[in-house]
């Protein structure tokens, strides 16, 4: 049974990496390139599009406009698609700003309505929205149910899980790890909820104990065991 179970796994693995390569080739016929600076918007909250978008190279987050600032809601890497949902709501209520200098593909609600008429196409950006709300799901028990010092531990952990196969700067360690990371200070107070004086506090905390440090654009994790514990198991 667990040859058969182990088995059953490989070919899903494969036939998903088979319908995902072909999501590509036919995202790419029927998109145009486009490249954008640090700090350009994708998307434009208020702002109606016609057009879905996947990133190509570069780092962008989703943010959410506030009567009093903003709140950082998701983290897009390469390969990952942009304002799906705008096939079926318009105008968007988020801002997608580049984090980084970026490339990405648009292709218009038209085209993408025709490649859908493949069912594996159609399956396969069916699991790309599943896989946001998964994460988004995650932000927010981890917003309403950690402290400061927890929630900082498991969202560094997070964005290190996600960014780390996108990145040059890998450490060497059992125990330590880095990843660039192109959030200003406020942009992940915003991400965390916290006001800049109460994350520098929690961050010198989290230093202070031995689990991370910093360097100019990057996050250094010196023991993720000692940071998993900070985050109470929470991404155990």
């Amino acid at each position: 049974m667990n040859d058969l179970t182990s088995e059953a796994g490989v070919l899903v693995r494969e036939d998903t990496a088979r319908i995902e390569w072909d999501l590509q080739r036919a995202f790419a016929r029927e998109s145009t390139r486009l490249f954008g600076d640090r700090g350009r918007e994708i998307v434009t909250a208020g702002v109606a599009s016609q057009h879905v978008f996947q990133l190509k190279c570069g780092l962008a987050c989703r943010q959410r406009p506030l009567p009093e600032g903003q709140a950082i809601l998701d983290l897009y890497l390469p390969g990952d698609f942009i304002d799906l949902d705008s096939l079926f709501f318009a105008p968007p209520l988020d801002t997608v700003l580049a984090l980084t200098p970026v490339n990405y593909w648009a292709l218009d609600h038209a085209a993408l309505n025709r490649l859908m008429r493949e069912p594996r196409i159609a399956l396969q950006l069916m699991r790309q929205m599943a896989e946001e709300r998964r994460r988004l799901d995650t932000i927010a028990i981890l917003m309403g149910k950690l402290k400061a010092p927890e929630r900082t531990a498991a969202l560094l952990l997070l964005l290190l899980r996600r960014l780390k196969p996108a990145s040059c700067d890998v450490a060497t360690g059992e125990n330590q790890a880095s990843a660039s990371l192109p959030l200003t200070q406020q942009q992940l107070a915003d991400y965390l909820g916290l006001n800049t004086i109460y994350l520098n506090r929690t961050l010198g905390a989290l230093r202070k104990s031995g689990a991370l440090r910093f360097r100019k654009g990057s996050i250094i994790i010196k023991d993720v065991p000692q940071l998993k514990r900070i985050a109470h198991r929470f991404l155990a």
